[in-house]
Order: structure tokens, then C-alpha cells, then sequence
């Protein structure tokens, strides 16, 4: 008696196992994120799916995950144009100018409502844009 009432609780904690690790998985496979993603592209689809939803728990902590990302970026971009000896051009100085401009909008940015998360909508065109500048200035890796 006390081994089939082991096994049988040992078969409904490997069924319940079976089912939490398929449901996990299956929940994985319907995420928009995938292994192997861009942190920055990863930080994008975050933000933008949170504001879209109307999510303001989550809105906010991916912004500030975004804004720091987009910090990096622009520390990033400034110190390889100076290791690069390269002259800073205008184009330059104006694309690192429009990075930061874009970083502050997304920084001073208000998210506690679901009337400013509508507003930051129209917004989410400017990540777009400062992904194009970071590729614009980004140099060829050398191999």
C-alpha cells in the first residue's frame, strides 16, 4: 500500500513538473524576445509592447533601462570616434547632439498614466531613429 501510494504521488509530481516545464517553455516561444537578440533591439520591444498595452507597472522601469542603454550607446560611439583619432565632423557633432536630445525626451519622459503612455506613443518612432544613428556612426568591426 505505501508503494503504490508513493509511486502514484511520485507519477502526479513528475506530471505536474512535466506540465509547469511545458507551459514555461510555451510561454518562452510566445515572447517576442529571442536568444540571441541585440540588448538594445531586446530594451526596444520591451518598452514599446509595455506602452502599447497601456502597462504602466511596466512602462517606466523599461524606459529607464532603455534611457541608460541609449547613455551607454552614446558613450560608446564617443569614445570610438576619439580612440579612432578621427576629426569630428559636423555630421558627427550633430548625430551625437540629436542622440542626446532623443535620450533626454525619453529620460524626462512621464509614464504613470495611461494617458501619458497614449502620449509616448508618439514617441516611439524617435528609438528608430536613434538606432539609425547609432548604426550610422558605429565603425565596421575590424577582423
Amino acid at each position: 500500500m505505501k508503494r503504490t501510494l508513493f509511486l502514484f504521488t511520485l507519477l502526479a509530481l513528475l506530471f505536474t513538473g512535466f506540465n509547469t516545464l511545458q507551459a514555461q517553455s510555451s510561454d518562452a516561444a510566445a515572447s517576442p524576445a529571442k536568444s540571441g537578440m541585440p540588448v538594445f533591439e531586446a530594451y526596444k520591444v520591451n518598452f514599446e509592447a509595455a506602452v502599447n498595452q497601456g502597462n504602466v507597472n511596466m512602462a517606466n522601469p523599461h524606459r529607464i533601462k532603455m534611457v541608460r542603454n541609449f547613455e551607454r550607446e552614446i558613450t560608446n560611439l564617443e569614445a570610438t570616434h576619439v580612440a579612432s583619432n578621427a576629426k569630428k565632423s559636423e555630421a558627427f557633432t550633430a548625430d551625437i547632439a540629436r542622440q542626446k536630445a532623443i535620450a533626454e525626451t525619453f529620460k524626462t519622459m512621464d509614464l504613470s498614466t495611461p494617458a501619458a503612455l497614449e502620449a509616448a506613443k508618439s514617441k516611439l518612432a524617435l528609438i528608430d531613429e536613434f538606432a539609425k544613428i547609432t548604426a550610422k556612426n558605429t565603425p565596421a568591426p575590424t577582423h
